[in-house]
């Protein structure tokens, strides 16, 4: 096929649809209609036959677009850019790559073989005042979302005003209506205000069609024009859904108002699919706060349900659009947008109800309130450790209208949470201090660190650590230590010394509250004094360390006790076994006692010989006293050294009067006997003989008033 096929070859228009010039050229060269030369483009595999002549619009056959331009004399370039394919730059979903075809190194974009009826329409609306100007089909007459004319502020006509038959490209390029022959450029369409919403979304839409520069700044999205006019859509099929009383529609004046409670009926008017599309304009316009106020209206809309939660909500926006169509990482941010503002405008309940935190865990982080399980999850715990925090007082449970369930506040879990930061587990504070967990038990109880009550709403039953105790106890000890590697001949480390001073009992915590205290001088490798274990001393400081702590404490070992007491080993064991006397230190066959309680002990009580000296006996007095039962020790009458309680046996000496002070008492010791004797007095024992006190008394005041001297 060669171009001198066709006599004329007039030029598209630069808006013009491939059918309206097919038309054009049809007529231009004596034909009746463009059919005559379709079987040109036709070749094996073709379908172009098949399709007719109005899907050539959206044709996709590459040889056929090929012989196209042929014939014509004008470049696939040119043919492609009055196709619907065109507009694919917009027009194709985000999620759809688009199909692309030439062998150059320009490569032309298709739109899919069924392109949405969201996108296009076979039959075309048109403007009379644009028909005024030229008689052809503007290729944006075939797009849904242009319902009005931005260069003449009108509305768009689809029928003829006087027969309300359909208008195809013939009656377009007569300028006649087909049926009636009605003059098109005649025609009177409604006027849309200068300012009115729909002219700045016509205005927008034109601009990304034609990919225009843009002459005023809406406060949209910086995105991409395909994601953009898919926000549009799915912004404009939830305005489908609120129900014709909505109050946030947009309805300009001048017009009939549409039906625009049209869930049911997708067939949309040109005044319905223009309100619509203006409605959801006013979503998108402002961003983010546009689509805030389309959000906080929708919740409001009359056709809601009664019933809570995201779904009867939001309705179809939550479900459909948001929640399946919009799921493409091109729509993230309106997925971010939304999260927006679900944390800052809807009750917290409503949101912790839906799954929509699963499939984006930021959102929890910013709700106000969390449920039992979410709250648990939140801080790492179980339900059951939250109820025990809820029990003792350290969360407060709020509850919600229209919700059973109980709720937590997030700004209490993370109070909570920074509390818990400062709480260490026992096993951590051992690994940060570089000893055993034995000996970080120990330095809680010496108090050198300090364990968390369980007051303070531990996350678990167990021992925590405070991390502050830990710092302080750290700094505390650098206070007294020096920063230096143990490079000294006589350098002992910390366990070494606890090894030389064990039956003093200075471990770990007693040696480590010694350099606290400034009474140890120590040395580390490390600024941070970890590990523990690394601290080491001078020789010369430890050398007599247990000698210094035992003077400090005032101990005596058992030979200085034996000494302070006056008793032998023996004896002393027995005292021990009466548990009159107790070590303070035990290591080994070494055991300590506290001077102080063998000075009270050694006033209190005394040995079989101390007893007999005391009362001023033999000890084998002593003993038949005791035999006798005159005498009780305080040891009891079990074998072995006996013990006896000194104020006992001075209080037993006020009412018994034994021969030395009986021998004291008179000048003539038989006269005195005789007397007793007479008095029938008689010692309770002999050998030695014991009196009671009172009767001996008694007979000398009587012997005394009958004579001088006994």
């Amino acid at each position: 096929m060669t171009v001198h096929l066709l006599l004329n070859r007039p030029a598209p228009y630069l808006d013009e649809t491939l059918v309206s010039w097919l038309w054009r050229l049809a007529r231009q060269n004596y034909a009746d209609s463009p059919a005559w030369f379709l079987p040109y483009l036709h070749h094996a595999g073709s379908t172009v036959m098949s399709i007719g002549l109005n899907a050539m619009n959206r044709l996709q056959d590459e040889t056929a677009l090929t012989r196209l331009a042929e014939l014509t004399g004008y470049s696939v370039n040119e043919i492609h850019r009055h196709t619907l394919h065109h507009f694919a730059h917009a027009l194709t979903p985000p999620n759809k790559p688009q199909a692309r075809f030439g062998a150059s190194e320009t490569t032309l974009p298709f739109l899919p073989a069924r392109p949405s009826n969201d996108f296009y329409l076979p039959h075309f609306s048109w403007c009379p005042h644009c028909l005024a100007e030229a008689l052809y089909v503007r290729l944006h007459w075939h797009l849904p979302i242009v319902a009005c004319c931005e260069m003449h502020g009108c509305w768009l006509l689809d029928r003829c005003p006087q027969c309300r038959a359909p208008i195809t490209e013939v009656d377009i390029g007569s300028g006649h209506c087909g049926k009636c022959a009605f003059r098109l450029q005649e025609a009177t369409p409604s006027a849309i205000p200068a300012t009115d919403r729909l002219l700045q979304l016509q205005t927008t839409v034109m601009q990304w069609l034609y990919q225009t520069p843009e002459r005023a700044d809406l406060g949209l999205p910086d995105k991409a024009v395909n994601v953009l006019l898919h926000v549009l859509l799915g912004l404009r099929y939830a305005a489908q859904c609120a129900g014709q009383s909505w109050n946030f529609h947009h309805i300009p004046a001048g017009i009939p108002v549409p039906d625009l409670d049209i869930r049911e009926r997708r067939s949309l008017t040109i005044f319905e699919r223009g309100c619509l599309n203006a409605t959801a304009f006013r979503g998108l316009q402002n961003w983010p706060h546009g689509f805030f106020a389309y959000l906080d209206a929708y919740r409001y809309r009359p056709s809601v349900n009664r019933e809570t939660g995201l779904r009867h909500e939001l309705g179809v926006l939550h479900m459909s659009w948001i929640g399946r169509l919009w799921k493409h990482t091109a729509f993230n941010f309106v997925q971010e947008t939304y999260n927006d503002y679900l944390a800052t405008r809807m009750p917290a309940h409503l949101v912790i109800d839906s799954n929509r935190t699963a499939r984006y865990p930021a959102l929890l982080q910013r709700l106000a309130y969390l449920d039992i399980h979410k709250s648990a999850l939140y801080v790492g715990v179980c339900s059951a450790t939250i109820l025990r925090l809820v029990r003792e007082g350290h969360l407060t449970v709020y509850h919600f209208e229209n919700s059973e369930g109980r709720w937590l506040s997030r700004q209490e879990l993370d109070q909570l949470q920074q509390r818990w930061a400062q709480h260490i587990t026992l096993p951590e504070a051992a690994r940060l201090l570089g000893v055993s967990v034995e000996v970080t038990r120990a330095l809680l109880q010496e108090r050198l660190i300090q364990a968390v009550p369980a007051s303070e709403g531990v996350k678990l039953r167990v021992v925590y650590v405070s991390r502050d105790s830990l710092t302080a106890f750290i700094q505390k000890l650098k206070k007294h230590t020096t920063i230096q590697a143990n490079s000294q001949p006589d350098g002992v480390s910390l366990t070494e010394v606890c090894l030389r001073n064990a039956s003093m009992g200075l471990g770990f915590p007693q040696l480590l509250n010694r350099i606290g205290n400034g009474q140890l001088p120590a040395f580390h490798p490390n600024e941070t004094l970890f590990p523990l274990t690394d601290l080491w001393f001078l020789g010369a400081t430890v050398r007599n360390l247990s000698r210094s702590v035992k003077d400090e404490r005032a101990w005596l070992n058992l030979k200085e006790t034996e000494q302070c007491l006056g008793l032998k080993r023996r004896t002393l064991y027995r005292f021990m076994q009466m548990g009159l006397l107790q070590s303070v230190m035990a290591f080994g066959p070494k055991q300590f006692f506290a001077q102080a309680d063998i000075l009270a002990l050694r006033d209190r009580y005394a040995s079989s010989r101390q007893a007999a000296a005391l009362l001023n006996i033999s000890t084998a007095d002593l003993f038949r006293l005791v035999r006798c039962g005159l005498l009780v020790p305080a040891s009891g009458t079990s074998p072995g050294p006996k013990v006896f309680d000194r104020h006992q046996l001075v209080d037993w000496h006020a009412e018994h009067i034994l021969p030395p002070e009986l021998n004291s008492i008179a000048a003539n010791k038989d006269a005195l006997r005789c007397a007793l004797k007479a008095s029938d007095v008689h010692p309770l024992v002999t050998k030695p003989e014991v009196y009671l006190r009172k009767e001996v008394i008694a007979v000398l005041k009587s012997a005394l008033t009958g004579t001088d001297q006994i």
